[in-house]
């Protein structure tokens, strides 16, 4: 399922960005900006509270990950380290 949910967000990314090098006709390529200026917006946010909200420091690939993948990784991330603490105890 996650592997599925991160294809679909390579697939949306690839268009966000192809429209940046051939832009698409308007309105759908205004449209298409603003979901990429939001999704930026919206992946730089989850990285900052992200470092509030784990209790251990990420590492570079699970930032990278949350910067592409957003709430995919997000959820990803939260139930490895969930996993680890029960088998911490």
């Amino acid at each position: 399922m996650i592997k599925l949910l991160k294809f679909a967000m390579v697939a949306v990314w690839a268009v966000m960005l192809f429209n940046l090098l051939n832009p698409f006709e308007q309105p759908f390529g205004a449209i298409v900006e603003a979901a990429l200026a939001l999704t930026l917006l919206g992946h730089s946010l989850m990285l900052i509270v992200s470092r509030l909200k784990f209790s251990k420091p990420l590492s570079q690939k699970d930032k990278l990950q949350l910067m592409a993948f957003g709430a995919i990784a997000w959820w990803q991330i939260r139930n490895e380290q969930k996993s680890s603490a029960v088998t911490a105890k």
